[in-house]
């Protein structure tokens, strides 16, 4: 083989991007985020847009990383966190690079497990208005719907009108999670015509920290292997429900780990630290 074929690889590996926000714990934000897309072999790479819940970036700092990112060409991208400028983030990833645009998923870590805004709600709206017309589909969940169309989401029957609302800004698809039904979590996905549900049995700890993060970048990570859309919604499902049943202690608590199937697989222990007694109780 000539020595000049040897720096023409004939296949890659997936690549994809996700944007948000830094927590120093890394229960929520991008820690789980790149975990997720490392599970399924996916090249992670990540512009930070705030350290929550301390700070957001500058907007010039963003779009600087943003510009950083357009060399290795990602298959999928996640937007999670808009940080202070929300309609700056959005123009600059509307900019889209000479090529194929790469599937965007606009997937807002907006609210926390006791319903707190983790950013401004007039951000998300801004974020939403402006980017699903750019985007491949917006992922919520029941109250980050809420926030966007005013109605509460509790029961399927409203998350199936909160969807359809949603799908009126543009976006390709709409998926909105976390429904209750006969003891099943049901996630709704409305593609301009119609309603799909998927449904799985509820995990006990499905309240845990960074079960969005985990299950709307699995998703990007299966559209950047390729996989059609529905397919990527099922898979990630899947492979979220099994993260919560493997959730992992840090510290005092405990978070959704994704790697967590891989890690078991492979025979590691996964919590191979003794705790202290006195740290066990408290």
């Amino acid at each position: 083989m000539p020595l000049s074929d040897l720096s023409k690889p004939t296949r890659r590996a997936p690549c994809a991007l996700a944007v948000g926000a830094c927590h120093p714990t890394g229960h929520v934000g991008l820690g789980p985020a790149l975990l997720a897309l490392g599970a399924l072999g996916v090249h992670p790479t990540a512009v930070v847009t705030a350290i929550r819940p301390l700070t957001a970036l500058p907007g010039r700092l963003v779009r600087d990383q943003l510009e950083r990112v357009r060399v290795v060409a990602p298959d999928a991208i996640a937007v999670a966190d808009p940080g202070d400028d929300p309609a700056g983030l959005a123009e600059a990833l509307a900019d889209a690079p000479t090529g194929p645009p790469a599937p965007m998923v606009i997937a807002p870590n907006a609210v926390d497990r006791h319903r707190r805004p983790r950013f401004d709600p007039a951000h998300l709206v801004t974020l939403v208005r402006r980017l699903s017309p750019h985007a491949e589909a917006v992922v919520l969940d029941g109250d980050e719907a809420a926030l966007l169309t005013g109605r509460e989401a509790p029961d399927i029957r409203r998350m199936k009108d909160a969807a359809q609302r949603l799908g009126d800004f543009g976006a390709r698809w709409v998926v909105v999670t976390g429904g209750r039904a006969d003891g099943h979590a049901v996630d709704l996905v409305w593609d301009g015509r119609d309603i799909t549900e998927f449904g799985s049995a509820r995990v006990a700890r499905s309240e845990q920290a960074g079960a969005g993060a985990v299950f709307a970048h699995l998703l990007v990570g299966w559209r950047a292997r390729g996989r059609p859309f529905l397919d990527a919604v099922d898979r990630a499902k899947q492979g979220v429900g099994a993260a919560l049943a493997r959730a992992t202690a840090i510290g005092r608590a405990e978070r959704v780990d994704p790697l967590a199937e891989v890690l078991a697989a492979s025979g590691l222990d996964l919590h191979p630290i003794e705790v202290p007694p006195d740290d066990a109780a408290g």
